[in-house]
């Protein structure tokens, strides 16, 4: 239990690092569809190139991003995202096909956060929930994984809140350098709501998986 507890504290630190980034809207990706396991966990470096295209322009420039999560039960994880590629949040997933060691592996999550004052180049701030599924298939230490996103964004200003969704979808492959330490290529694309202006993003991106506990 006190071990667990020191992962949380992790996490929590992670979180209070980085929610000064308001981030874009991409899916952050770097995850299979197997759990941790209770306990286990992982962190997440990535380098990455973000991209932003509408009314005809293409912009974009290089990012990074941490995350982690950790197991709180053999199928069940609890996570942060601090990414400038995605709005900082809190998910937690469940694994629903396969475990740990499982070939096929497919976990549903659900997670949301909350920016302020600033969201997508306006003054208007907001809320947003996420639900992701995360599909994957392994051979040996490689896998490839799929992850479809749908995000429900709640801007309020001017005494209203409009709500817009946001469709997105990334995928990648991994290789674990041993059991801790894993390399991954990511690359992502969403379709953003008109109502900001902003049509879509893509990304792509290198990871490096830190794994503890297992």
């Amino acid at each position: 239990m006190k071990k667990l507890l020191y992962h949380f504290l992790g996490l929590g630190l992670l979180l209070g690092l980085g929610l000064y980034t308001s981030g874009c809207y991409s899916v952050y990706g770097f995850q299979t569809g197997r759990a941790m396991g209770k306990g286990a966990g992982e962190v997440v470096l990535d380098v990455s190139f973000v991209g932003i295209a509408g009314e005809g322009t293409v912009v974009g420039s290089p990012s990074g991003g941490l995350a982690g999560r950790v197991g709180v039960s053999d199928k069940a994880d609890v996570g942060v995202v601090l990414s400038t590629t995605s709005l900082p949040y809190l998910y937690g997933r469940y694994q629903v096909v396969g475990d740990q060691y499982s070939p096929v592996a497919l976990s549903l999550g659900l997670g949301g956060g909350y920016v302020a004052g600033n969201i997508f180049g306006t003054n208007v701030g907001g809320g947003y929930l996420h639900i992701p599924a995360y599909f994957s298939l392994h051979k040996d230490d490689f896998a490839w994984y799929l992850t479809p996103q749908y995000t429900l964004l709640f801007a309020g200003g001017g005494g209203s809140t409009e709500a817009a969704s946001i469709i997105s979808l990334s995928t990648g492959i991994e290789y674990m350098v041993g059991r801790h330490v894993g390399i991954g290529v990511n690359g992502s694309f969403s379709k953003a709501p008109e109502v900001f202006d902003t049509f879509s993003s893509f990304n792509v991106g290198l990871g490096l998986k830190f794994r503890f506990g297992n």
